[in-house]
């Protein structure tokens, strides 16, 4: 099974403001690639259960079930982006 994240989960890689912890980015960014959720989960040593449970529970990731359509891009190329912060 895959997962695909979210219009609010573009919204929060893109914007310049880090609401979301780097491995929680890390994952959203795999997830993005289109790697399988077994993969996902077991990342940081089994901690990647959690976090995968954690992103779809407060809808950053969906199952690819969920099927994309074009509104997901609109919707997030339509949010105003931040500047990029400094790393």
């Amino acid at each position: 099974m895959f997962l695909h994240t979210t219009p609010k989960a573009d919204r929060a890689l893109r914007s310049g403001v880090q609401t979301l912890a780097l491995r929680e980015r890390s994952l959203l960014l795999l997830a993005e690639r289109r790697a399988p959720a077994t993969r996902l989960r077991r990342l940081f040593h089994g901690m990647g259960e959690q976090i995968v449970s954690d992103l779809l529970r407060d809808g950053y990731l969906a199952p690819a079930a969920a099927i994309r359509t074009p509104d997901h891009a609109a919707a997030a190329a339509a949010e105003p982006s931040a500047e990029p912060i400094d790393e």
